[in-house]
C-alpha cells in the first residue's frame, strides 16, 4: 500500500494529511502556526505536525516516498526557498532544505495553486 503526506501552511494553522494509495484521509495532524519565529523554530512545528498525523495514520515517515507543502508567498520552487510571506515573516526561507534535513525525507515545495488543490482534495482539515 502506498502513503503520501501533504503539509498545508498557513498563517493561522499547519494541516497536514495522510492519504492512502486511494486517497482516502487515514491520518491528520493540525497545530496553530506560531509566528514570528525563527527558520529553525518553522522547520520543528512542522516536523511536530507531520510526525502526528503520520501517528494518528498508524504508518512512519520510511512508509511515504515524499513530503509534499504548500505554502502561501513568493515560492522559488527550483531552490525550494520561500522568497516572501509576509504573513510568516518569511525572507529567503530554505524550506525545502531545512525541512528535507529535519524529516530525513524528499520534500516538494509548492504554492497557493497546490494549497488550492489540497483542499479541493481534502487534504486541508
Amino acid at each position: 500500500m502506498a502513503y503520501y503526506l501533504g503539509i498545508d501552511l498557513g498563517g493561522t494553522n499547519i494541516a497536514v494529511g495522510v492519504v492512502d494509495e486511494h486517497y482516502q484521509i487515514i491520518g491528520r495532524g493540525k497545530n496553530k502556526t506560531r509566528v514570528p519565529c525563527s527558520s529553525e523554530e518553522m522547520c520543528e512545528q512542522l516536523a511536530v505536525t507531520a510526525f502526528a498525523a503520520l501517528e494518528d495514520a498508524g504508518v512512519t515517515i520510511d512508509d511515504i516516498p515524499w513530503v509534499g507543502i504548500g505554502t502561501p508567498g513568493t515560492v522559488n520552487r527550483d531552490l525550494g526557498v520561500v522568497e516572501f510571506s509576509n504573513n510568516l515573516y518569511f525572507n529567503n526561507f530554505e524550506l525545502r532544505r531545512m525541512l528535507q534535513e529535519r524529516m530525513k525525507k524528499r520534500l516538494s515545495l509548492k504554492t497557493m495553486r497546490m494549497r488550492l488543490h489540497m483542499v479541493n482534495t481534502r487534504l486541508v482539515l
